[in-house]
């Protein structure tokens, strides 16, 4: 008989759904992943909230329990199966962790009492202090004395299970983490929140924040807003462990470093997005292609052809921007559709998508300056009115070139090479942290190159790859655009290989810098189906 060496997946038992802005990060089964550093094929996610039945706890190297909307005290018909689950699994010795609902569920489910805050609602960045009891836990024995968390709930555990050890308590709840029987706990607080989600809950329940409608207005606790806080500890294989650097946490704002492997992971994962959705992000790039060749149509009229390209130039940023949004609408099971194009105008992102052409402009400025000392004004011109000579020419007089400074021409390629690839890690991974992060551009592109610079390995097999595949489509799209040229001409076969060669690259390129974004700043790397929003009022997340 032969025993499986496969390490045992986590079961994530996802109880609820994020508010409505935030979706397009992801759902609870997605963040608690992303944040414990789980591959997809490391975890296996239950929604149980939907309905799905939960599996038998032997198959898994342990649990997480997502938050929810939804209130313990309901005693809602899956939340009871749940518990019920909760509490076999715990008997049976199963890792397990609450997150929120989840802290809630399994103390109820283990013999203790929840129910509504007597205070009302804590919400926001709260420090948490841990209990003595804490300093020999596995997950928080590395965590600071006080710790910086992010918070949201009404309801509380009143009274931890029956032999439950108390772990973190904050000024307005007095249970904040518990462990029982020393492989399963519950925390209040959310280690798998960025303070983007945290600043996304705060504005959607600002209205009961400010004392308006709904449970914990008037009277709710409200802490400071969002900031950057430490990762708790979370599960993984047959054990617990903590995340990132060497005191045992990390925030989820930091550059992350990768293997040079992931320069290609990139690329792979942006044709493996283009080949989930040919026809939507395929033709998403053959519309980019077309407009990006209308500027052919003017032909000599040099002042439209400039005009249209200026025009191309200062929307190009904020269309990307839209076809970054559908990569991750394709990410997250949907369709790419034309009118994502246009997401990079909502939401006031246009202005912060444009800016990323600061870098662009100041590394032109630069390279023209370069040019002029290295090569010199005298020189410049003769090497300019030499190539217009040689351009009348079928076969030019290579003599023509002799007194041509070459050398400090190939210099100065060299150079503006590097200025170019300096250039584009200022904007590699930025626009998804407009799109999904929220962040200014200036934040953004000092991130990304923060990223790539701590990468430079893995972003140079990305640039070696990344021209072989360029030049690889551009060959192909040039002969599938003969044919073109054989029934329509010369025009008609720049048009179609522009097109062709966009349909391309355009999801394959921007699919990399959405995986990239993913691997080494995001704080949650994808979307979620749209669904119904969570009631006004119960346990936030």
């Amino acid at each position: 008989m032969s025993v499986s060496t496969e390490p045992r997946p986590l079961l994530i038992v996802v109880a609820g759904r994020p508010v409505e802005p935030l979706r397009r990060h992801g759902g609870f089964g997605h963040w608690i992943r992303v944040a414990a550093g789980l591959g997809r094929r490391d975890a296996v996610v239950v929604d149980v909230e939907a309905g799905a039945p939960l599996p038998p706890p032997a198959g898994f190297a342990g649990a997480i329990v997502s938050g929810s909307a939804a209130m313990v005290t309901e005693r809602l018909g899956w939340s009871e199966r749940t518990a019920g689950w909760l509490h076999e699994a715990a008997h049976g010795g199963l890792p397990l962790l609450g997150i929120c609902y989840g802290h809630q569920l399994l103390a109820h489910a283990l013999g203790g009492e929840v129910g509504d805050h007597p205070r009302g609602r804590e919400m926001g960045t709260v420090e948490v202090a841990r209990a003595p009891a804490s300093a020999g836990d596995p997950l928080f024995a590395t965590l600071p004395a006080r710790f910086a968390a992010q918070v949201t709930h009404l309801q509380s555990v009143l009274r931890p299970p029956p032999g439950a050890v108390l772990l973190a308590a904050s000024r307005h709840d007095g249970c904040h983490a518990f462990r029982w029987r020393g492989h399963a706990w519950g925390v209040q607080f959310h280690p798998e929140f960025s303070a983007t989600h945290m600043r996304g809950y705060i504005r959607a329940r600002a209205e009961q924040l400010r004392g308006g409608r709904g449970p914990g207005g008037a009277g709710a606790r409200r802490a400071r807003g969002p900031a950057r806080t430490p990762r708790a500890a979370a599960f993984r294989a047959a054990g617990a462990y903590t995340v990132g650097g060497p005191s045992g946490t990390v925030t989820m704002t930091q550059v992350r470093k990768v293997s040079i492997g992931d320069g290609a992971e990139w690329l792979l994962a942006g044709f493996g997005l283009l080949r989930r959705s040919p026809l939507g992000l395929g033709l998403l790039g053959a519309i980019f292609g077309f407009l990006t060749a209308l500027p052919l149509l003017f032909g000599e009229q040099l002042g439209a052809f400039m005009a249209f390209q200026l025009v191309l130039v200062i929307l190009g940023p904020v269309l990307m921007g839209g076809f970054v949004h559908a990569v991750g609408e394709v990410d997250a099971g949907r369709q790419a559709v034309p009118a994502h194009l246009l997401h990079g105008f909502s939401g006031g992102r246009a202005p912060r998508l444009v800016a990323l052409l600061l870098p662009q402009v100041a590394m032109a400025v630069l390279a023209v300056l370069l040019l002029v000392v290295m090569v010199g004004p005298t020189q410049l011109q003769e090497a300019i009115a030499v190539l217009e000579q040689a351009e009348g020419q079928a076969n030019p007089d290579p003599a023509m070139f002799e007194n041509l400074p070459i050398g400090r021409f190939l210099l100065w390629m060299l150079l503006a090479f590097v200025l170019g690839v300096l250039t584009y890690f200022f904007t590699f991974v930025a626009t998804p942290q407009i799109m999904f992060e929220g962040r200014g551009a200036l934040e953004s592109m000092k991130r990304s190159f923060a990223a790539c610079i701590r990468n430079v390995p893995a972003m140079i097999l990305f640039f070696v790859l990344l021209i072989v595949i360029v030049f690889l489509v551009s060959v192909g799209a040039q002969l599938v655009a003969v044919v073109a040229r054989l029934a329509a001409g010369p025009l008609a076969m720049q048009f179609v290989a522009q097109i062709l060669m966009m349909a391309v690259l355009m999801p394959v390129m921007l699919g990399a810098s959405y995986r990239a974004w993913q691997k080494m700043l995001a704080p949650a790397d994808g979307a979620a189906p749209t669904m119904a929003a969570p009631p006004p009022s119960g346990i936030e997340v």
